[in-house]
């Protein structure tokens, strides 16, 4: 069971300004489409509602957030695979109700793995029962890098970022064409066809997103 203590304010995956320089390298006609829709509100929507769709492509949020994982377990065993990550940092930790000091965990920050270790620090199994772990995890999103908040977090790889950038982009082409065009016929000469769900994840974003998503279970 995973609580949110503490959840990021902004979710955005990209910002206003990398989305103009983004576009504006790319085909023409889509500056076109900002250029009407507004630089503003419409554009940080844009962004918004592709972030969203990433975050629920992958089943996870990005931003580094404060949680509450608790886990249970009917046998011992070697390691806890965090909900999130990548792991900030520790804040507490409690084994069947009884506190744990944070310096008797050793971690894989990039995949959330946490060890228990013994007095002498050797790795020791966790106990069948309740462990309850409050822990930071997350990157710092592209509008932090100028701010506090998030600054210990390891910043948004730059290839999700990319693929929020190319979904603002078709977002934004859709705005003046029908979204469900693929490609147009001409009688004798060419095809129409049409892309099976609106706003959809071209195989390039998945392929970009793969190792980002959380593993299936069951």
């Amino acid at each position: 069971m995973l609580t949110i203590l503490s959840p990021a304010g902004i979710r955005a995956l990209t910002t206003p300004e990398a989305v103009q320089a983004f576009i504006l390298n790319g085909e023409a006609g889509h500056s076109d489409a900002l250029e009407t829709s507004g630089a503003g509100v419409r554009l940080q929507s844009l962004i918004d509602r592709a972030s969203d769709v990433i975050e629920s492509y992958c089943g996870r949020r990005f931003g580094e957030e404060t949680v509450q994982e608790v886990m249970r377990f009917d046998r011992p065993t070697g390691s806890l695979l965090l909900a999130r990550w990548p792991l900030v940092s520790i804040v507490s930790l409690q084994v069947n109700g009884t506190s744990l000091p944070v310096e008797r965990v050793e971690a894989d920050p990039q995949s959330g793995i946490l060890y228990r270790l013994s007095d002498h620090d050797k790795l020791i199994c966790w106990p069948a029962g309740r462990v309850s772990v409050v822990y930071k995890a997350g990157y710092c999103l592209p509008h932090q890098s100028a701010l506090t908040e998030g600054e210990n977090a390891p910043p948004l790889p730059d290839v999700i970022e990319h693929a929020a950038l190319i979904l603002v982009r078709i977002m934004a082409s859709e705005l003046y064409r029908d979204p469900q065009v693929q490609s147009e016929e001409i009688p004798q000469i060419s095809a129409t066809r049409y892309f099976p769900h609106p706003y959809g994840l071209p195989p390039q974003v998945q392929d970009m997103l793969s190792r980002f998503r959380v593993p299936s279970v069951g």
